[in-house]
């Protein structure tokens, strides 16, 4: 059972090589960086084994666990960087496991791999970035036979296209710098501009903008013109329209880069993070702040099974892996609204020094409904929100392994996905929506944000993952021409607070029995005696 125990020594004895070479180059302390110190180890044990997996039988119960393997899943960054060494490790290790694979000798990996040492790269936690594309760089000048990288070494597709499967290219660490546009008029162009910031301009293939319209699938590609300072233009388009879009950058090998917002780019959907959203020739109806503005929201449904961590409206607890660490948030610090002190989240800690799931989601999932809205008078209605939302913080299990789901209804019924899928975003990131490309216009109209934790037995931990969310500033609008309807609703309307039945208790209207009284409280005094019957 223990036959794949040796795999650890040679790990170990990586690191014994690791901290030799730093310090006999004049490293002191060894690597700082803890990712490159357990990436590189892992590459020592791979030389010997030859194999993907290493640590077969280290579980006593199920001798098909591994320690870490390099044929599945592979780690990309920087979408997979979750600030635990050993899974950033796998990122840089997994490069040079691809890397024997295309060049089909490992003695020939390990004569380039062994050049890395001579340059010393390394640096703090958290600069993978910088570090893993000098890596690249290493083992590209250590094949190079000419004293040249512009006009390519012998071996360079084999080793750009393996770092590549992993994230690294030789933009890795290059920086877009773009201020998201959020809104514009109709018919008219939208200019989209950026600033780059990369070490290696030789690198530079092309500066990309794409973006794709309302609910359409693929992305349009515009080419951005400049040198550092880069622009482009989003065609014109009619008022009522959402524009997503993301930047990214292209290296002279084709590989793609520094995409922003991160993992913008992924497919499927599931998988992708959520790009940038501009709102074409749309006016504000109503806003859900949580706040000054606040509507009938209800926390919890009737078949939520969360343990803990279920939604709550209020002032959110910030949660850290270390509180002296900013970047270790995973809970927001904060709600969105400027000069606004609430939102919704998912269950607060008691203090910003519990330990990082304390009150997170776990067991199961927590769901928030929003208030209904009557959408009959609109011509082309559409909401945007804010959310936060992580399931693969600072050392959480099974990083990326959950859901968030958002939801909408015509009739309270039946449901549609607007959002579904898995990328995970420590900041609070807006989507946008026309309510007609899912749903019809009627007076039953609603959304609801979920946040789970699934449970997959026999699993680590069950497969549970360490899952946060929260969201603010839910907005209608109304696009096109209808100007004078938005014009009469603003000045007339009332917002449901609350549905309380015959005792004055608040009730949630989905889930009362047949043949009920309710009470529909608008914040402008009127109330509505509503009847249920079977």
């Amino acid at each position: 059972m223990h036959d794949h125990i040796p795999d650890v020594v040679y790990h170990e004895y990586g690191h014994a090589i690791n901290s030799d070479r730093y310090n006999g180059s004049g490293w002191n302390g060894g690597m700082s960086n803890g990712g490159l110190n357990e990436g590189f180890a892992d590459i020592w044990a791979i030389s010997l084994t030859e194999s993907p997996v290493l640590g077969y039988g280290w579980d006593l119960v199920d001798p098909t666990i591994s320690v870490r393997r390099y044929d599945q899943d592979r780690k990309v960054y920087p979408q997979d960087l979750v600030g635990e060494v050993h899974a950033d490790g796998e990122i840089i290790a997994g490069a040079f496991w691809d890397l024997y694979l295309n060049l089909g000798s490992m003695s020939q990996m390990l004569n380039l791999f062994k050049y890395t040492y001579d340059s010393g790269v390394d640096g703090p936690d958290g600069d993978e970035g910088a570090i893993y594309t000098d890596i690249l760089l290493e083992v590209l000048y250590a094949d190079d036979n000419d004293a040249d990288l512009s006009n390519g070494t012998p071996n360079d597709i084999a080793i750009i296209s393996a770092f590549n499967l992993h994230g690294i290219t030789l933009l890795s660490n290059a920086v877009i710098s773009h201020n998201p546009v959020i809104s514009s008029s109709g018919g008219s162009d939208i200019l989209i501009a950026a600033t780059v910031g990369m070490t290696y301009p030789w690198a530079l293939g092309s500066a990309n903008c794409y973006y794709k319209l309302n609910d359409a699938s693929s992305w349009s590609t515009l080419v951005m013109n400049g040198n550092f300072s880069y622009n482009t233009t989003i065609p014109a388009q009619p008022s009522g329209t959402v524009v997503a879009y993301y930047l990214s950058l292209t290296d002279n090998y084709g590989n793609e880069s520094a995409i922003t917002p991160i993992a913008a780019n992924l497919s499927p959907n599931s998988k992708a993070n959520l790009p940038n959203f501009i709102m074409v020739g749309f006016e504000v109806v109503e806003e859900e702040d949580f706040d000054a503005n606040q509507g009938f929201w209800q926390t919890g449904g009737q078949t939520d099974n969360a343990t803990t961590g279920m939604w709550e409206i209020g002032i959110p607890i910030p949660s850290y892996g270390d509180p002296n660490d900013i970047s270790t948030i995973c809970q927001t610090d904060a709600q969105h609204t400027p000069g606004g002190l609430q939102c919704a989240f998912t269950g607060n800690a008691s203090s910003i020094n519990d330990g990082l799931g304390t009150n997170d989601v776990d067991g199961g999932h927590t769901t928030l409904y929003s208030p209904y809205y009557d959408l009959t008078s609109y011509v082309n209605p559409a909401f945007s929100y804010y959310r936060w939302y992580t399931n693969s913080p600072y050392s959480g299990a099974n990083p990326g392994a959950d859901w968030w789901q958002v939801m909408i209804t015509d009739d309270g019924v039946n449901w549609k996905y607007v959002e579904n899928n898995m990328s995970s975003d420590i900041s609070w990131r807006k989507f946008a929506f026309r309510v007609s490309d899912y749903v019809n216009l009627t007076a039953d109209v609603q959304l609801k944000f979920i946040a789970s934790d699934s449970i997959r037995l026999g699993q680590n931990l069950d497969g549970g993952s360490l899952v946060e969310a929260a969201v603010d500033d839910l907005v209608l609008y109304e696009g096109g021409e209808n100007t004078t309807f938005v014009k009469e609703i603003l000045a007339d309307k009332a917002k449901l607070i609350k549905v309380t039945n015959l005792l004055g208790k608040i009730v949630d209207p989905t889930s009362v029995s047949d043949n009920t009284t309710l009470f529909y409280i608008y914040d402008d005094g009127r109330v509505e005696k509503r009847l249920i019957f079977d």
